[in-house]
């Protein structure tokens, strides 16, 4: 009897250190399938931050290309999908685990009904183990094929990634190879048009100055032909010739409108204040200064010209249209511009293209004003 009792007891025991090491590992695969869950839920926060990353991406290459914006929308949707997959995969996996711990509470049940009933326990001990085995294993095999197509998907979502990147960076240089193509075909349709302007501008200056000296030729013919000039008559007390008209031979032209009289008019109006007792040379320039007056051309230029230089600092395109307009050719000279007055290269002028001297330009202004006027 009291062996019985004593083999009871050690079967007890045992049975207890059977169910308490059963309980111990089962406790050690839920605890290790719990770390597997949390390594996943770690992937997934990763793969949020890769997808986050991705987003970002193609946000920026949306805005960079927003004629692309269709493609970036499709492959925003995959993503999302994916993502979604992803989640649900999950959700699978974190049922299995409350599959396994509701599993787990139910072998916790039958264990302890199994403690009073010693043979059904141990069969069922044997067959609860086998199961709980393959179940573990059935688990892991599903964790790990999981973590495979995981690690596959995303593998082949980077190179995905990679050749739009790719794709994208060939059609940004493109777009600025036919950006800077642009700026060469205008920059030539620039010069082409500049170059055209220049020319006619020359030819423009060679028909005035034809004209100019067809109104000479003209005006010489009216001086011999007329009895008049200026409301002056000629009179036969004063001088033996058919006309009071003085005509000089000149080869050159007026490079602004009566230039050459202005300047012969301001010359004896100058000299007549030298004067003091050559009595016939006064009455002469006085007679000639009162019944002639010089064109105002002289002094619009001067203030022209003034105003568009005194405050000089570059030749910025609002400078360079006013010297044309005034008569200037302006063409660039390495670090200088080159200006020439009425394509006469005996009137030309360097200037910096920029310069820090405040006086530059009114230096520039005296300079011109010296040579020209």
């Amino acid at each position: 009897m009291n062996l019985l009792v004593l083999i009871g007891s050690l079967l007890i025991i045992f049975l207890g250190a059977s169910h308490w090491f059963v309980r111990r590992n089962f406790k050690m695969k839920i605890s290790q399938l719990e770390i597997q869950l949390d390594q996943v839920n770690k992937d997934y926060a990763r793969q949020q931050e890769k997808t986050q990353l991705a987003e970002e991406t193609i946000s920026s290459l949306k805005e960079e290309n927003q004629t692309n914006s269709l493609v970036y929308q499709e492959k925003e949707r995959a993503l999302l999908q994916e993502k979604t997959e992803f989640q649900s995969q999950i959700e699978r996996l974190e049922t299995l685990l409350t599959t396994a711990r509701q599993q787990q509470q139910e072998r916790e049940l039958q264990l302890e009904a199994q403690q009073t009933l010693n043979q059904i326990l141990q069969e069922r001990l044997a067959q609860s183990q086998a199961d709980l085995d393959q179940q573990i294993q059935t688990s892991g095999q599903t964790l790990e094929t999981l973590r495979q197509d995981h690690i596959a998907a995303l593998e082949a979502q980077r190179r995905q990634m990679q050749a739009q990147i790719d794709h994208l960076l060939g059609a940004r240089e493109k777009l600025s190879q036919e950006i800077e193509d642009l700026y060469v075909s205008i920059d030539h349709d620039i010069q082409s048009r500049t170059q055209e302007l220049q020319q006619q501008n020359q030819e423009l200056l060679a028909a005035q100055r034809q004209l100019q000296e067809e109104n000479e030729t003209l005006r010489r013919q009216l001086f011999l032909n007329r009895p008049e000039i200026n409301g002056t008559k000629f009179s036969t007390k004063n001088a033996t010739d058919s006309t009071n008209a003085v005509i000089l031979s000149s080869t050159e032209i007026d490079l602004y409108p009566e230039e050459r009289k202005s300047l012969i008019l301001e010359i004896l109006r100058a000299q007549r204040s030298q004067m003091e007792k050559q009595k016939r040379r006064i009455d002469i320039i006085d007679d000639i200064l009162v019944h002639n007056s010089a064109n105002p051309a002289r002094e619009e230029l001067e203030a022209q010209l003034k105003t568009a230089l005194s405050s000089y600092r570059e030749m910025d395109a609002k400078t360079r249209a006013e010297l044309i307009r005034l008569g200037f050719t302006v063409t660039d000279d390495g670090k200088h511009c080159k200006l020439v007055f009425r394509e006469d290269n005996r009137y030309s002028f360097a200037c910096p293209k920029s310069g820090s001297d405040h006086r530059g330009g009114k230096n520039l202004f005296s300079w011109i004003r010296g040579k020209i006027l």
